[in-house]
């Protein structure tokens, strides 16, 4: 793990925490809807269902591609 009051150094002590806690929400919110969203997608969820298929959809595809599977953007 990064220290993280490291990269926080030039912020007051109130702001790191505020920053840090904010950080946290942000990655948890991307993790529920990112879990929610392949579980709840059997096209998307065929892509994690075994390393050569995920790897496929990484190494095979350009971004456009990968969007118009994928489709939902989450904007933190």
């Amino acid at each position: 793990m990064n220290d993280w009051k490291f990269i926080f150094k030039d912020l007051g002590e109130n702001k790191k925490e505020k920053i840090a806690l904010e950080r946290s929400r942000q990655v948890e919110i991307l993790a529920r809807n990112t879990y929610n969203y392949i579980l709840r997608n059997e096209n998307i969820l065929n892509i994690f269902k075994d390393n050569d298929t995920l790897i496929s959809f990484w190494k095979n595809k350009n971004e456009k591609q990968r969007k118009d599977i994928w489709k939902n953007e989450i904007n933190l």
